[in-house]
This record gives C-alpha cells, sequence and structure tokens, in this order.
C-alpha cells in the first residue's frame, strides 16, 4: 500500500474513532442531539481536524518556527487548526437554523482551541517517542558488513524498487520521496530518520531536506581534478510543468556571496548549438549547462522547451571547470 494511503487510511479510522468517542462522551452540550446526528457530527469535525493539521503542523514545525519552544509551535498550530474547525461549526448551526450570537462565537474558539492543543500536544509526545525508538534502534544496530547495507530502509520500498540502486531522498511535508533507478516512490518517515537507516550506504545530506547518495551523482562528477557537469537527454515530467527532456548537472556553492572579484577557468561543452556553460551569482555561486535554441524558444513572454526539436542526438555533453578563485577585500 502506498504511503499517502496508508495515512490517509490511518487518519480515516482515527478521526472515526475519536468521532465516536467524542459523540458516546457527548462533549459540548451535543448529548441532546440523537446519538446518530452525534456520530455524523464529530467524525465530520475530526476529519476536517485531520485535514487541518495535515496542512498546519508542517507549516509551523518544519518552517515558521522551526527554531521555537515546542510550546509555542503547538499553540500556533491549534490556533490555526482551530480557524477551519470553528468556521465547520458554524456552518453547521446554519444548516439545522440554530446559529448562536456573534459575541459567543470566541467562546466557540476557544472550546475547539483546547480540544485542537489536547491533540496536537498528543501528536508531538507520539513523534518524541518514534525518534527516541528510532534512536535507541539504531543504537543496537550491528555493526560491520551486517551494517554496510541499506536493508531497512529499501524494506519500506515497494517491492518493486527494494533491488534498485537508490540515488537520493528529499523531503515533502512530512513525506519522504525516494529517487531510485527503477523510479520514484513517496513514503511516510522522518528524512532525520531516514538518513540513519542510510547510514551504511555513502551519501551527503546536502540541504536540509535533501539526502544524495554517491552512487546518484552522475551528472556532476571529479575527473581528473577537473569538476565535470553533464547534460543527458530523459524526457521526464514535474508537477504544474510542460514535459521536459534534459536533465543537466548543477553544482552550487555552499557560502552565499554577493559582490567581489572572481576567477574561472572552463571550458565549454562539445555541442553548439543546443547548450550553453554557464556560472552566475546571486546567492550561491552556481555553475550548470543551460539550453540553448533550438530546444528551448519564446512562446510568449517566457522561455519553454521545444518537444519537436527534443532529441537524443550530441548527447551527453558536458562541461569542464578546472579551478575558481574567489578574493574577498578584508
Amino acid at each position: 500500500m502506498p504511503a499517502w494511503t496508508a495515512s490517509f487510511v490511518r487518519n480515516t479510522l482515527a478521526a472515526i474513532a475519536l468521532g465516536v468517542v467524542f459523540a458516546w462522551l457527548g462533549v459540548y452540550g451535543t448529548l441532546e442531539m440523537d446519538f446518530p446526528i452525534r456520530v455524523a457530527y464529530w467524525v465530520g469535525l475530526m476529519g476536517l481536524g485531520f485535514a487541518a493539521s495535515a496542512f498546519a503542523m508542517p507549516l509551523v514545525f518544519d518552517v515558521l518556527l522551526k527554531a521555537s519552544h515546542p510550546a509555542i509551535q503547538i499553540a500556533v498550530t491549534s490556533a490555526l487548526i482551530s480557524i477551519p474547525i470553528t468556521a465547520g461549526l458554524l456552518g453547521i448551526e446554519v444548516v439545522l437554523d440554530d446559529q448562536r450570537p456573534l459575541r459567543l462565537w470566541p467562546q466557540l474558539y476557544l472550546y475547539v482551541f483546547v480540544i485542537s492543543a489536547i491533540m496536537t500536544a498528543g501528536a508531538w509526545v507520539l513523534d518524541r517517542l518514534n525518534d527516541h525508538q528510532a534512536a535507541a534502534s539504531q543504537a543496537a544496530a550491528p555493526t560491520g558488513s551486517a551494517a554496510n547495507s541499506p536493508a531497512p530502509f529499501a524494506d519500506r520500498l515497494p517491492v518493486k524498487l527494494r533491488s534498485a540502486d537508490i540515488y537520493a531522498v528529499s523531503a515533502e511535508d512530512h513525506y519522504l520521496r525516494v529517487h531510485t533507478s527503477a523510479g520514484q516512490e513517496l513514503i511516510l518517515m522522518r528524512l532525520a530518520d531516514a538518513i540513519r537507516e542510510l547510514k551504511g550506504l555513502e551519501g551527503l545530506q546536502t540541504h536540509r531536506s535533501w539526502w544524495v547518495a554517491r552512487q546518484g551523482l552522475t551528472d556532476a562528477v571529479k575527473d581528473d581534478g577537473k569538476l565535470v557537469l553533464k547534460m543527458i537527454h530523459e524526457p521526464h515530467t514535474r508537477k504544474n510543468s510542460p514535459p521536459l527532456f534534459y536533465k543537466p548537472g548543477i553544482l552550487r556553492s555552499k557560502m552565499q556571496r554577493t559582490y567581489g572579484y572572481y576567477e574561472v577557468r572552463m571550458k565549454g561543452c562539445s555541442l553548439f548549438p543546443g547548450a550553453c556553460p554557464a556560472w552566475h551569482l546571486p546567492m550561491n555561486l552556481t555553475f550548470s549547462l543551460g539550453l540553448r535554441h533550438p530546444h528551448i524558444g519564446w512562446v510568449g513572454m517566457d522561455m519553454k522547451p521545444q518537444p519537436n526539436a527534443a532529441t537524443a542526438e550530441g548527447f551527453p555533453t558536458a562541461m569542464e571547470v578546472d579551478y575558481v578563485r574567489v578574493w574577498e577585500r578584508k
């Protein structure tokens, strides 16, 4: 079962279970309703809450307040989750022709906030327990040749991908996209936990949301002391993007710079026209191969791929970078 399907099923079952419990207890004066109506009422609200938390928790914990105290993260997340739930409650009251006065809306929001805070804190505690369990498992893992394998991580993948070479892992909210030689797959896992399980595979965390295996570095390599960036012909697609046909190597400096003196010695690629070596600023010093005519062209006000010109002839092509010197004023 794909990770997103498993997560959806798990959240749906949790919403139903919590909805039944809240209906049975008759929370917040709902005891006057018939039991089936109470169940529908609370299950719907719980489902809305889980949907809101799927958006709010990654936004607050991983982006907006990543370095803040957990109590602040939980409070802000609960405040965000409570907005759509309160709106949903008011909407139900309108449908039932039993709308409360405007002056009581803050009180309703406070009730919802309390429940949201309890559930968000519970989810945070479970997340921390999972982290400790993963760390304990890693500490107890065998050493030696048995540890030099990504087998525990590979077991999380569909059968068709378990024997494939792992190229990279990228974080997408609560999920990870695993890039392999046989395709991609989304799994429900934290990047930190994945890196621990991939410890036996040589690689590097190149960004807070990316880990790259050395065996996946085929278009940016070091050869005879020089950096070699390759561009290959490989048709592919991206979300909300037209069909693409080429993949270039790219190298970006870790340190950000804007002004200064730079000296670069590099050799252009063999394919012309069609591809062009480039290096540019700001903010990171970046080397890459860019597509040129006839593979891209103007469509309105934008440069777009030209499917009719796409061809594997002349690819792969490569550029070389001999050295880079940077002068900084003291």
